[in-house]
């Protein structure tokens, strides 16, 4: 529906004010005495492109496709005309949850007779945790192999939990020989993990095992841009325009990079939804007055509904600094409605060798509905 557009980052008319950056002057296509149109479409696919070099498969999915269609012609002959147009928006991308969450924790320590029973092999640790262990046992000291033993519990079955959800070191009688799977249960209380609940939304609304992550999500957008606009010659010094124009659309699998969040760390879960509606009209009414002046008057409305919300509800959120970030989306939910109404006037006087330009603009911003939230309860870092 473009004709053509202006770009103005300096120097521009006093008329474009309230800028600091630069305007953007967009022209839309008008309608003629012959009846034309285009059919348009542009694709992206998976098959014709490169693999992204981080997605953690071999074919992750990937289309993207815009498409459309314009037609404009008379309704009255060399009076009035129209042009309407459409265009589509679609992808299904993946994202990417690069973290590998056991990275690092392949270090090991076993112990038996005299210290313990039973042949035990405490798992999951850091390469200095299991230096921290040894040096504590290889002391000889009473005191510190005990505090040793009870260290390795603790760290082990921390990691065997958080990974897998499951803990073949304790139940909640305490220590039980190696081999024998328990659980989900916590250390300290012998309380079940409720890695099984499921919430309303299908998202676990507790426990998540780390090893369970998603490793790719679908992206997805469904975009639509819908566009009218007529022309009307009321006399041979007057030209009325209206047009107007309603953009719906959806875009699934947002990541966020607040709170040190890099992309490829964020779990699916972490993930936010958007919702659009945006909807615009506006008038202008073009006059010659005798051959020396023009004025030019505008009027526009325009509406944006939006909704931003977490993919994963009102769940809890873990951030693991480096290394994974998980459940709801931290600034959400957003829901929010802006209108915004403009007048503007410009006459334009041509006297002799000099040309004055006089106007003014209105512009009222309302904002009947806004729901914001920074909720940060449940967050666990």
């Amino acid at each position: 529906a473009v004709q053509e557009y202006q770009v103005a980052t300096n120097s521009y008319a006093p008329e474009f004010g309230r800028a600091t950056g630069g305007i953007v002057n967009v022209v839309t296509k008008r309608g003629t005495n012959a009846f034309s149109g285009n059919v348009f479409g542009f694709i992206r696919d998976k098959s014709i492109q490169a693999r992204n070099a981080f997605a953690p498969i071999a074919n992750p999915d990937f289309r993207r496709t815009q498409w459309g269609a314009t037609f404009g012609g008379p309704i009255i002959k060399d009076r009035t005309f129209f042009f309407a147009s459409y265009e589509r928006r679609q992808r299904d991308e993946s994202g990417f949850f690069t973290s590998d969450p056991a990275s690092g924790l392949n270090s090991s320590v076993t112990l038996g007779a005299p210290i313990l029973p039973f042949t035990q092999t405490f798992g999951g640790l850091t390469s200095a945790q299991a230096a921290f262990a040894n040096n504590l046992i290889s002391s000889g000291n009473a005191t510190l192999i005990n505090a040793a033993v009870q260290y390795l519990y603790l760290a082990s079955s921390g990691t065997y939990t958080a990974l897998s959800g499951t803990n073949p070191l304790i139940s909640a009688g305490g220590a039980i020989p190696a081999g024998t799977q328990v659980g989900p249960r916590f250390f300290i209380s012998g309380a079940p993990v409720p890695a099984g609940t499921v919430g309303a939304n299908g998202q676990p609304i507790a426990f998540r095992p780390l090893n369970d992550l998603q490793r790719v999500f679908p992206v997805t957008e469904r975009t639509n841009f819908y566009s009218l606009r007529g022309d009307h010659s009321i006399n041979t010094t007057n030209q009325l325009t209206l047009r107007f124009s309603y953009n719906p659309g959806e875009i699934t699998g947002i990541q966020v990079e607040s709170q040190n969040q890099s992309l490829g760390q964020n779990d699916f879960s972490r993930t936010g939804i958007q919702n659009l509606k945006d909807y615009s009209f506006s008038a202008g009414l073009n006059s010659a007055i005798g051959t020396s002046m023009a004025n030019e008057f505008k009027f526009s409305f325009g509406q944006r509904d939006t909704t931003f919300k977490s993919q994963n509800g009102e769940a809890v959120a873990f951030n693991i600094s480096g290394t994974a970030f998980i459940g709801r989306e931290l600034f959400s939910p957003v829901d929010r409605t802006e209108r915004r109404f403009q007048v503007a006037d410009n006459f334009n006087w041509v006297a002799g060798d000099h040309t004055f330009k006089f106007g003014g603009d209105v512009n009222f911003v309302n904002i009947p509905s806004a729901v914001f939230e920074l909720n940060f309860a449940g967050l666990f870092n």
